[in-house]
């Protein structure tokens, strides 16, 4: 922790020292180029970002700069369990997994997790490619061809929020709820309320067989006929 390693007095004296140095420095740049004025910019970290949306979600004021991370999510622990106890019961359910993992296991999950990661990746690739050439198959109609601007502007908007990774870590795991392993159908009635369009009730008539079918298909017959071993010569056939 950064708390411990200025514990000693020599150590502030050398984070002292370094600091002076710095600002002895910094005036001497600003003197040189007095036009120039100096700009700091603080950049945030995703996981910096994360934790201050956690804080102000809970209520949390500012913590203090002396504040260790120990204390800090020993804070934020207390402050969710008091929240948890005061929720309906049906609010969250119980968690699916509740055993503890020691570092080998840890491991032994993270690389499973990356495993599944990548696969799903790659599968998430091939299904936005074949979105892609069927989006671009659209735009060879004719009936759209003045409006193939319009279309691809419309359809880069929402392709640029599909991304081809993952999102889904081990935390999620950790936090999943029992709720979370109840996989409804698609088909099923409360899916169907958010999915259903006019153009579900349009009833398709019959259609013509157009075959395809491997089991009713004769292979082709060979271009050229099969290879034997030539047969040596008898020596028959020439005029008495």
């Amino acid at each position: 922790r950064v708390a411990d390693r200025f514990t000693t007095q020599k150590a502030r004296l050398i984070l002292l020292d370094f600091l002076i140095s710095e600002l002895m420095a910094a005036k001497m740049v600003a003197c040189n180029k007095p036009k120039d004025t100096m700009h700091i910019k603080m950049e945030e970290s995703p996981t910096a970002g994360e934790l201050k949306k956690m804080l102000l979600s809970l209520g949390f004021p500012k913590p203090p700069d002396n504040i260790t991370a120990l204390q800090l999510f020993e804070k934020v622990n207390g402050k969710v369990r008091e929240m948890h106890s005061r929720a309906p019961e049906n609010l969250i359910s119980k968690p699916i997994f509740t055993a503890s993992l020691s570092p080998t296991q840890f491991a032994t999950l993270e690389e499973v997790q990356k495993e599944l990661s990548a696969d799903y990746s790659l599968r998430r690739k091939m299904l936005l490619t074949r979105l892609d050439a069927t989006i671009q198959s659209f735009s060879w109609s004719d009936k759209v061809k003045h409006r193939e601007g319009e279309m691809g502007e419309l359809y880069r908007r929402l392709r640029s929020v599909m991304k081809d990774k993952p999102s889904v870590g081990i935390p999620d795991l950790l936090a999943a709820r029992e709720d979370a392993a109840i996989v409804e159908k698609v088909s099923s009635s409360n899916a169907r309320a958010h999915t259903q369009t006019s153009l579900n009730k349009v009833m398709i008539g019959a259609v013509p067989d157009r075959g395809g079918r491997t089991d009713a298909m004769q292979a082709p017959p060979p271009e050229m006929p099969s290879w034997t071993q030539r047969k040596p010569d008898t020596g028959g056939g020439g005029r008495g």
